[in-house]
């Protein structure tokens, strides 16, 4: 993408050596789904599915779901305001890394890399900063969150250096479900969750968000995700599929079941009441 947030991140100097991802807390795949959840409901979205196709059928994410703005209507009858999904987003959840990449030991090889050329990357920005002030294409208060245009710098370096991490991460992440969700362009917003200290920034694919989940399934925003701005009827159709998904739970709720094609009455699942301690 050609426009970028500027952050002055220091984490590719705070990540730890690639022992300290043996020391990542073991969770389920449940579990870092709930946390997620938990998570994106604290980020007040409207909607959410589990196991959600990003495809007509096929590629299913994790996680997805949306966020709506009212909209006033067009029509002279009928409703005034109509609920619009304005961003949509997917979470893949993993317990390792061995689950992120089709290929460990290659992965293993290539991520070192990965990550200095990302550190040098870093390094040239702040110059781009200094030498283009031109390039800059939001004047905020802050200047940490000023957008800038680093792929229309005249830096011949910079450009080299983004080739060779592109290059890098196309043979990390390709053919990869990481990489079949950003090309499905249905989501806004991509994040990968994982127990915390199991993956780092610096690995993740291009326009990936960090999550880390803890022992307590609690969330930590480790990276944020770039936002893509996905076209508004790729974005329905990601709504369309979330509500399909879920239809598999209201079904279960209510004790249907399909037998052979049909749809038959079945147990209602009992509820149980739990407790909720008070923090």
């Amino acid at each position: 993408m050609a426009t970028q947030l500027y952050f002055d991140l220091e984490y590719l100097d705070e990540v730890v050596d690639s022992n300290e991802s043996e020391r990542a807390v073991d969770l389920k795949i449940r579990d870092i789904r709930r946390g997620a959840i938990v998570w994106l409901f604290g980020q007040r979205i409207d909607g959410i599915g589990i196991s959600v196709p990003t495809r007509v059928k096929r590629f299913q994410a994790d996680l997805a779901g949306f966020w709506n703005q009212p909209s006033q209507s067009t029509r002279s009858r009928g409703l005034t305001q109509v609920m619009i999904p304005t961003r949509s987003i997917i979470v893949e959840c993993r317990t390792g890394r061995a689950d992120c990449w089709p290929d460990p030991a290659r992965s293993s090889a290539l991520l070192p890399e990965l990550k200095n050329l990302k550190r040098d990357r870093l390094e040239l920005e702040k110059e781009i900063r200094e030498q283009e002030p031109e390039l800059r294409e939001t004047s905020t208060l802050f200047d940490e969150y000023s957008e800038w245009n680093y792929e229309g710098s005249e830096n011949s370096q910079y450009r080299e250096l983004a080739k060779q991490i592109q290059k890098i991460e196309a043979a990390v992440y390709k053919g990869t479900r990481f990489e079949s969700m950003r090309d499905a362009e249905v989501a806004d917003l991509l994040y990968l969750a994982v127990p915390e200290k199991t993956v780092h920034p610096h690995e993740l694919a291009d326009d990936w968000g960090l999550l880390w989940v803890d022992a307590k399934f609690n969330v930590t925003l480790v990276a944020d995700a770039e936002t893509r701005n996905c076209a508004p009827e790729n974005r329905f159709h990601l709504v369309q599929n979330i509500a399909s998904a879920n239809t598999r739970s209201v079904l279960f709720s209510l004790g249907i079941y399909e037998r052979s094609g049909k749809f038959q009455l079945g147990p209602v699942p009992r509820r149980r009441r739990l407790k909720i301690e008070a923090e």
